[in-house]
């Protein structure tokens, strides 16, 4: 079964963290306890004043183990004083995206990443053009979605 995929929005650097556990319909409930360590690195300065951090957890079945995928949802990323809410998003292969501007600037969205490289344009929330976008993330990965005002 391929991996989670990962949103991460960046207009300036955020780290939330959100939890993601995908169970088997036909698999016995089960307790999952650990502890995760988030441990900094990267092109931005760590946000002290975070005290706690979300972090994304995948589970995979075991080889041979079958899991009942849900069908494809929408999720939306609000993007409001300069800022893209939830920052970081787990959704399932074939989920779409939609990113909503509310800011009264325009926002261009790009991303790099081999999973997803995308672009977007946002025109002002409120003013001509289209101040939404929604994308398809048909690959597993990690993408790191970020703006240029």
């Amino acid at each position: 079964m391929a991996g989670p995929i990962n949103l991460l929005c960046s207009l300036q650097c955020l780290l939330v963290v959100a939890a993601c556990i995908v169970m088997s319909a036909s698999a016995e409930a089960a307790e999952v306890t650990g502890t995760v360590s988030v441990e900094h690195q990267g092109l931005f300065k760590a946000d002290t004043s975070v005290q706690s951090y979300a972090v994304s957890v995948a589970l995979f079945p075991h080889d041979g183990q079958r899991v009942k995928l849900r069908a494809p949802q929408v999720h939306r990323i609000e993007i409001a004083e300069n800022r893209m809410r939830p920052a970081f998003l787990t959704i399932q292969k074939g989920d779409r995206v939609m990113f909503v501007n509310h800011d009264p600037v325009f926002h261009q969205l790009f991303s790099l990443s081999p999973s997803k490289p995308l672009s977007a344009q946002l025109a002002k929330a409120g003013g001509p053009g289209v101040a939404t976008a929604t994308m398809e993330f048909d690959q597993p990965g990690t993408t790191h979605v970020f703006c240029r005002i």
